[in-house]
């Protein structure tokens, strides 16, 4: 049975022993001696049969593989810090450029306005684009100011959570955003605009415009209708 002591806050500290310092494995032979122990134990914890041959084997397939990596990268797994953000200029430089190529100067500044369209001239002088427009217009009608997470992005569900029609207003931004910062390099996991020229890109988000019009025909009825 455990006796228990009483703690006395003027009793002196307790001594630790010295911990050895950890010491960097370099002998070859040792390493692979060492990794057999570890994986041999790390099996029979988990109640797996050590297979002193199969153990072996793996171990040096995995050794020769963290050889071959360190070969072809020095630095070690993680690159410096330094490293990380020359990629990352880079990259926004890279973008940056494109977006000039196609007449477009990137702010970093949020703007007022809403996305500025490259449409043929026969679209955005249309009657179906004014239409359009329109119907968006009503869309997004009551929608709140603009509002950040604790991360500073926009928080776009209370935005337009007093709009006319909540979730197609939402709809809506999440593609204007998008389109807005298709020259972005972060974006290009998830951004369908990621990149792309700015007449296509006009004409891509005009598409979904429309496509969101026509969603909205069930409670605010037929959009297009030609005077």
């Amino acid at each position: 049975m455990t006796q228990e002591v009483e703690y006395d806050p003027a009793a002196p500290p307790v001594e630790m022993p010295p911990i050895a310092p950890l010491r960097p494995i370099t002998d070859p032979h040792e390493l692979r001696d060492r990794t057999i122990r570890d994986y041999t134990r790390n099996m029979g914890a988990a109640g797996m049969p050590a297979d002193a041959a199969g153990i072996e084997r793996l171990a040096k397939a995995d050794l020769q593989l963290a050889d071959a990596y360190k070969r072809d990268e020095p630095v070690g797994m993680t690159p410096p810090e330094a490293s990380r953000i020359a990629a990352r200029e880079a990259a926004r430089a890279a973008a940056e450029a494109k977006a000039r190529e196609d007449g477009i100067e990137i702010k970093r500044e949020a703007r007022d306005l809403g996305p500025q369209f490259d449409l043929p001239p026969e679209y955005g002088n249309s009657e179906r684009w004014r239409l359009a427009k329109g119907r968006m217009a009503r869309i997004v009608a009551g929608a709140g100011a603009p509002l950040r997470h604790p991360d500073g992005s926009f928080d776009f569900r209370a935005m337009t959570s007093t709009c006319e029609i909540p979730h197609l207003a939402y709809r809506y931004l999440c593609a204007w955003f998008n389109f807005d910062l298709r020259y972005i390099p972060e974006t290009a996991r998830h951004n369908p605009f990621f990149m792309m020229p700015k007449r296509e890109a006009s004409m891509k988000l005009a598409r979904e415009v429309e496509d969101i019009c026509d969603t909205s025909s069930g409670r605010l009825g037929p959009w297009f209708v030609p005077k």
